[in-house]
């Protein structure tokens, strides 16, 4: 569990986006959002603090993930983990009442997580070919074999 100062300490840094590591820096983010659980209600304040780093980091991704990122995907993990904060800010019995109907939620935002680290995962893999470091093994064996 972690506190919501803590969170903060650990978490956000916008002047950190930069296109090339978007889909790396911002998906970590929302991941971390995502799993950790935070301790007890959050107040007010907190809540408005997340919403907008969550605001901010939704138009990041929107203007530097590759274009191969659905759009959808990106706006619905940001309503997911918007939604999930809101949650987190409403008193324990109602929060204790609601935890079905922020399923949704929660998957939206892991999809988006998902959608984050293949986006990351192919750009890395760009750049290995780019420098020669990795060619597929299937295609070195269908070489190997022609």
């Amino acid at each position: 569990m972690t506190t919501i100062d803590d969170w903060k300490r650990w978490s956000w840094h916008p002047a950190a986006v930069q296109p090339d590591t978007a889909a790396t820096l911002i998906g970590t983010k929302a991941d971390a959002l995502l799993r950790r659980a935070l301790t007890g209600q959050i107040g007010e304040d907190d809540r408005d603090y997340l919403l907008e780093r969550v605001a901010e980091d939704h138009v990041d991704a929107l203007r530097f993930f590759p274009p191969e990122v659905d759009r959808e995907i990106i706006a619905d993990g940001f309503a997911g983990l918007a939604t999930l904060v809101c949650f987190w800010a409403r008193p324990r019995a109602e929060r204790a009442n609601a935890k079905d109907r922020i399923a949704d939620a929660r998957a939206d935002a892991r999809i988006f997580c998902n959608a984050a680290w293949t986006a990351d995962l192919r750009r890395q893999k760009a750049e290995r070919r780019a420098c020669g470091e990795a060619e597929p093994v299937f295609f070195e064996i269908a070489r190997k074999a022609a």
